[in-house]
This record gives C-alpha cells, sequence and structure tokens, in this order.
C-alpha cells in the first residue's frame, strides 16, 4: 500500500513555498508520495489567471527535482465545479490500493464548513493540517497538525514579485508571458494601463519588421511603465541609493530608472537588453535597437493626439530614420514648451 498525501490547489502559480511545504510533510510524516491535485474550477475562488494546461506544466516543472512528489489531474476530467469531495471518491475508486490524506492549510480548516458535503468529507479521509501562524495550538480535532512558517507567497507573486519563483518556473512564466498583464492592470491607472497596452500591441505589430526577439519585445514594452506610478518616496529612495548621479533629469524621466530596478529586482529579469531598454524609454539615448523600439512605440501608440500613422509606417520600412525624425520631433516639442514657459 502507497500512503499519499494530496495537496490540493490552484497553483496559480505553483512557487517555491508549496515545494518547501511538501517536502516538509514528507519528512514529518509516514507518506511516500505528495500528490500535487491540480483544480480545474474551484467553487470558492474567482477565475485562474493561468490555464489548467500551463498551470500543470509549472507544477512537473517545479517537481521535477524531487521524485517523490506528483502531479494529479485527474479533475480535467471531473464534472464542474472541482469539490474535494468528489475528487476523493473518483481517487480511491481509481487506486484502491493507496491510502490517502488530504493536505490543507488551516484557513481551508476554518471554511470547511463551507465545502461540499464537508461532514462527509471529514469521514471520508484523514487530514493532515498545515499551520503557519499558530492559529491551531489548541486544537483538540482528530487530525495530525503541522507547523510551517512561510509567508504568503502566492498574493506577492500576483504583484509582481517572482523571486518566490523556482527559476524554471519563471522562465515559463515569462516565456509564455503569463501574468504580467494582469500584474501591470492591477499596479497602474485604467489610463496607464490602457497606454501600457497599446504600446504592446504596436510593438508587437513592429515585431517581425525588426530582427529582435519577439518575446524580448513584449518583456520591455510592457514593464516599461511599471514604476509610472509608485509612491513618490519609494521613487525618490531608489534614484538615492541606486541612480544619484541621475538626480538632475526632471522626476517625469525618473521612472524608466526605477522601472528598470523593479524589473531586475521584482520581477527578476537580468537581461541586459530588456533591462536597458526600459532604463531609455524616455530619454532615447541608447544605440540599442530594443531600447529604440520601446522609444518610439511609447511615442506612437494609437491613443496619442497627434498623428502617428505616418511614422509607424515608417518605423515598419526604416527603423533608425523613423526613431531619428521620431526623437527630433520630440526634442523639439520640448523645446517649444519651455519657450513657452
Amino acid at each position: 500500500m502507497i500512503k499519499v498525501g494530496l495537496f490540493g490547489g490552484s497553483f496559480d502559480p505553483i512557487h517555491k513555498a508549496h515545494i518547501k511545504l511538501a517536502e516538509m510533510v514528507l519528512a514529518k510524516t509516514d507518506l511516500d508520495e505528495i500528490w500535487f491535485v491540480l483544480a480545474y474550477d474551484q467553487p470558492l475562488k474567482s477565475d485562474h489567471n493561468a490555464n489548467f494546461s500551463d498551470r500543470a506544466n509549472m507544477i512537473k516543472l517545479a517537481i521535477s527535482h524531487n521524485s517523490k512528489l506528483k502531479l494529479c489531474e485527474i479533475e480535467k476530467d471531473l464534472p464542474k465545479p472541482s469539490y474535494t469531495y468528489n475528487t476523493i471518491i473518483e481517487l480511491q475508486k481509481k487506486y484502491p490500493n493507496n491510502q490517502f490524506k488530504w493536505i490543507m492549510g488551516a484557513d481551508s480548516l476554518a471554511s470547511l464548513n463551507q465545502w461540499y458535503k464537508y461532514q462527509e468529507l471529514e469521514d471520508l479521509i484523514d487530514f493532515i493540517i498545515v499551520d503557519r501562524n499558530n492559529s491551531l495550538a489548541d486544537y483538540k480535532g482528530k487530525h495530525l497538525v503541522l507547523d510551517f512558517y512561510e509567508e504568503d507567497s502566492s498574493s506577492k507573486i500576483r504583484q509582481g514579485h517572482f523571486k518566490y519563483l523556482d527559476k524554471q518556473v519563471l522562465d515559463y512564466v515569462l516565456t509564455n508571458r503569463l501574468y504580467l498583464e494582469a500584474i501591470v492592470k492591477e499596479r497602474l491607472s485604467e489610463k496607464r494601463y490602457k497606454h501600457v497596452m497599446r504600446c504592446v500591441d504596436l510593438a508587437m505589430e513592429l515585431a517581425p519588421y525588426h530582427d529582435l526577439l519577439a518575446n524580448d519585445i513584449y518583456l520591455a514594452t510592457i514593464l516599461h511603465d511599471i514604476a509610472k506610478e509608485i509612491d513618490p518616496e519609494v521613487e525618490m529612495a531608489i534614484m538615492q541609493k541606486h541612480y544619484h548621479e541621475h538626480l538632475e533629469y526632471h522626476p517625469k524621466v525618473y521612472h524608466q530608472f526605477t522601472g528598470a530596478f523593479i524589473t531586475e529586482h521584482e520581477f527578476m529579469i537580468s537581461d541586459p537588453k530588456i533591462i536597458g531598454a526600459i532604463r531609455h524609454h524616455t530619454t532615447g539615448d541608447s544605440d540599442d535597437n530594443l531600447a529604440q523600439l520601446v522609444y518610439l512605440v511609447d511615442k506612437l501608440e494609437r491613443g496619442r493626439k497627434y498623428p502617428v500613422e505616418e511614422y509607424i509606417k515608417l518605423s515598419k520600412e526604416d527603423f533608425k530614420q523613423a526613431f531619428a525624425v521620431v526623437k527630433a520631433k520630440a526634442e523639439q516639442a520640448v523645446k517649444e514648451k519651455e519657450i513657452e514657459k
């Protein structure tokens, strides 16, 4: 008989704490394996940011180092929504020689009375309760309680703090362009978010005309304004510590520096071309093609109040000329504003 811990969740995405938790449970119990039971459609949660296939692929990458960790995709083929009771019934039918235990957090135990057939569920399977903040110190129930001290990574990841992701999962997220649009939408005002997405649309339209990797274009463009609306005190702190030599720029330019910093240290993107494109997208003072493309789309996205189609056409025909013309016009406009003042 194989003793299996069932660790259910949306894993949207799976992160380092999930793996640490599973390996802790393996170390402190007599379980032979832990299966990550990937939820297809959870009744008590909102829509997932990544689809089932992507979430499954990320789990495979995250657990590839440990043969005792498995992916269970059974809920893909079960009736929707995915009720834990039904999932366990099906697993017991399919694997009659396995002894299953359900792994859940203390927060889930507190809301268990909202689960489908929760009373029958407690009779159906034993639970392993993972308590993160000692909330179950006085627990007298029948289920095993294990302490696990790890900060909540899921919400931080959905804000753009990708350091909590395994390197292989991070690469998958960036390569498949997962979560980024939702994060940008959350961190920026609606007006700024729409500007960014128009820039992305134009950048991908121009991509076939330039010898650049499409994913590099996407990442640099979708994150180019990520620091546009950060707290001024936070912005100044980053500038003083990391870019003090650029403090003479107008504060409206600071976001290109702080955006590069956030991209590297929060989104964990280390590619110098992407970082450089963000760092120079406002001043346009880089000879790098990716940086110049991001500068162009920032100036030419179709929400601008001035005519842009002529320059977009030129960008497809002669990229360098288009950059030179657009930059010259932008600099002239700045001079004219200064004269008016």
